[in-house]
C-alpha cells in the first residue's frame, strides 16, 4: 500500500525517486528527490493520529525559520501522509557525541525552546496529557513495582506551569545545518504542555547518550535556557518529567515485539535507580 501512496503523490507532483530514511515509532519516513529539489515524505496507516498532529503542527507555526515547512498532505484510504521541505544537515544524534558539535547543539537547543518555542502564543489544542499514562492501577506491561516508583516520583513533582512545547525535545530531532542554525523535526508530540517535558528530556538524552559530556551539556543548556526564560528546575523535577517520554513511548510499543518493549522498560529502569539528573556518576 505504500508504494500506492507514493504513486498518488507522483499524480500530483511528478515522478520522484525515495529513500527510507530512519526513525519513526509507526510511520514510514522517505528522502524524495525530483530534479528541483528534494522533500520528507511522512505516511502513516490507521488513526492514530500523530502525523495529523504534526501536520496541523507545521501549518500552525508556517513561516518559522526552526522548523521544516510543510507542503502538502494526502488520504488515501486508512493512509494519511504530508510531505515537508528537506533541510540539509547533521542529525546531532549521529555526530561523535564528544566533539563541540553536542554541545553548540545543546546550547542552541535550549535558546530555541526557551525564545521560540516555549514563549509562543497559539491556540493549538493539547494533546498527549502528561498525567494520563503515570497512575496507578493502570495496565501495563511495565513491572508493577518499576511502575509504582515511577508514579511515586510523579506525584512529587512541582508543576512549573503550561507553554506550547516540542514534546520529543533532543539531539535525535535537532539538525544542525552548514549555517551552523538548527532545525527542529518531529513535532508529532508537540501541544500545551510543562516545559519541564522538553527541558527534562533533553537533559536525559544528554545523560543517557552522552554520559561523560553529561555535566557540561547540563550547565550549558540550563544557563542557555534560563538567561531568556528563568525557571525554578529542580533535580526531583527533570526526573519526573523525563517519565513522561518514557511512558509515551510505553505506550506507543504495547503492540511491538518483545525485544523492543525490553529495551524501553530497561531505560525506564535506568531512569529511574540511577544519579543521572543530579549529573553524579552513571
Amino acid at each position: 500500500m505504500l508504494i500506492d501512496v507514493k504513486k498518488e503523490w507522483e499524480k500530483i507532483i511528478g515522478p520522484f525517486t525515495s529513500v527510507r530514511l530512519t526513525g519513526g515509532f509507526s510511520h514510514h519516513t522517505f528522502l524524495i528527490t525530483q530534479p528541483s529539489g528534494q522533500r520528507v515524505l511522512k505516511i502513516e496507516k490507521g488513526r492514530s493520529g500523530y502525523l495529523r498532529r504534526e501536520y496541523e503542527v507545521l501549518e500552525e507555526l508556517r513561516g518559522s525559520s526552526f522548523l521544516p515547512a510543510p507542503a502538502g498532505r494526502l488520504q488515501l484510504g486508512d493512509y494519511f501522509s504530508f510531505m515537508q521541505s528537506y533541510h540539509e544537515g547533521e542529525n546531532v544524534s549521529q555526530l561523535n557525541s564528544q566533539s563541540s558539535y553536542w554541545s553548540e547543539a545543546y546550547k542552541k537547543l535550549a535558546v530555541t525552546l526557551a525564545s521560540k518555542v516555549h514563549s509562543r502564543p497559539g491556540n493549538i489544542r493539547e494533546y498527549d496529557r502528561n498525567a494520563a499514562p503515570l497512575r496507578r492501577g493502570r495496565e501495563t506491561f511495565v513491572p508493577e513495582e518499576m511502575h509504582d516508583k515511577a508514579v511515586d516520583i510523579w506525584e512529587a513533582r512541582t508543576p512549573v506551569g503550561t507553554t506550547f512545547i516540542h514534546g520529543d525535545a533532543g539531539p535525535h530531532n535537532v539538525i544542525l545545518n552548514k549555517k551552523g542554525n538548527i532545525i527542529l523535526i518531529d513535532w508529532e508530540w508537540a501541544g500545551w504542555n510543562d516545559p519541564m517535558v522538553d527541558i527534562s528530556w533533553a537533559l536525559w538524552n544528554a545523560a543517557f547518550h552522552a554520559p561523560k559530556k553529561y555535566h557540561e551539556l547540563r550547565r550549558i543548556f540550563l544557563k542557555a535556557y534560563g538567561s531568556i526564560r528563568p525557571v525554578e528546575i529542580t533535580d526531583a523535577n527533570i526526573k519526573a518529567y523525563s517519565l513522561v517520554v518514557i511512558y509515551r513511548a510505553l505506550g506507543r510499543v504495547k503492540h511491538s515485539p518483545k525485544a523492543i518493549q525490553r529495551r524501553w522498560i530497561k531505560r525506564l529502569e535506568w531512569t529511574l535507580h540511577s544519579s543521572w539528573e543530579k549529573g553524579g556518576p552513571l
